[in-house]
């Protein structure tokens, strides 16, 4: 049992192909099918027993980390083909989660375990209680929105990694982000990327919003893979697998979901957010301030069927 970890490049899903002789060529081709993932992959990672495991890589991709619940903590280097196993975690969690911080101190070859600081006490508790709804980073702070199911009391801190332990955790509120699992950061646009809990809705957060961060935009159409893109399938749903901001607007998404012949397939849809201002009229005087209205707009899907056995993949940013 583990991952596999494949490498992807999807500059071909973001090229522009949107005229009208092209759209029509393309009703006339015959649906594509599901293509094979290659067979030499780039890291392998065995997960011991059945412990839960999470993933993540360094913004460059030269690292690939992972860690598992009953506190052994993997890494790959991808420059030296070498794995390393000396970083254990110093007891068993509950649950873990990964997330990559980038820094311009940091060397290629430091890694290094840093202790940070109790948690806030909502954080107490076993993995059957307490539940972090979503996750994320930006700009050096780490942002967790937890839920206890005992009480119903929910509540979101923040946490930042340039000094941890002199400042300590920082409430944000007595909410939670209206996303489920890893959301992702775009700096350029200032908002906040992840999915609507079981529902296939992309949303844009405003995370600077006071006295809570509002929701920008939602889009629930055009994001499933379609037939001619390699994927008809029994139902209409397909479970979200993970996002990927690549900059510049523009995201990576990635589905999961058993095919026809009950073997696993990954599908990986490229969509791009750009900001139009919009015109607002008023009875003399300036126009009250609006903000960017969003235009979210798909570009290309391709379907990849997994290893025998897989039960689930997943989409991790490489910049």
């Amino acid at each position: 049992m583990g991952y596999f970890v494949f490498r992807f490049d999807v500059k071909r899903l973001f090229s522009v192909d949107d005229d009208d002789e092209s759209r029509s060529r393309s009703r006339r081709r015959r649906p594509r099918e599901v293509l094979p993932l290659s067979p030499s992959h780039v890291a392998c990672f065995r997960r011991p027993l059945s412990f839960p495991m999470d993933l993540a890589a360094s913004p460059g991709g030269d690292k690939i980390v992972a860690a598992t619940t009953d506190g052994h903590i993997m890494v790959y280097d991808a420059t030296r083909s070498q794995y390393t196993y000396d970083h254990d975690l110093r007891c068993w969690k509950p649950w873990t989660i990964l997330l990559a911080l980038s820094s311009s101190r940091r060397r290629d070859d430091d890694m290094s375990m840093l202790p940070l600081p109790v948690p806030p006490r909502l954080l107490f508790g076993d993995g059957d209680e307490v539940e972090v709804t979503s996750y994320f980073v930006a700009g050096g702070r780490v942002w967790l929105s937890v839920w206890c199911r005992c009480d119903g009391v929910k509540g979101t801190y923040s946490l930042d990694m340039a000094a941890p332990t002199k400042l300590g955790w920082r409430r944000e509120g007595s909410w939670v982000l209206p996303l489920v699992g890893r959301a992702v950061y775009a700096p350029d646009l200032g908002l906040l990327f992840g999915f609507k809990r079981r529902q296939q809705a992309l949303r844009a957060i405003d995370i600077k919003a006071r006295p809570r961060p509002v929701i920008r935009q939602e889009w629930t159409k055009a994001l499933l893979p379609s037939k001619d893109e390699g994927y008809s399938p029994k139902q209409d749903y397909l479970p979200f697998g993970g996002l990927a901001y690549l900059g510049g607007g523009r995201l990576c998404i990635s589905w999961s979901s058993a095919y026809g012949d009950e073997r696993m397939i990954l599908a990986l849809t490229a969509v791009e957010v750009t900001m139009t201002n919009k015109e607002s009229t008023s009875n003399g005087g300036p126009p009250p301030p609006q903000p960017p209205e969003l235009l979210l707009r798909k570009r290309r899907s391709r379907c990849y069927r997994l290893p025998p056995n897989s039960q689930k993949a997943t989409v991790l940013p490489v910049l």
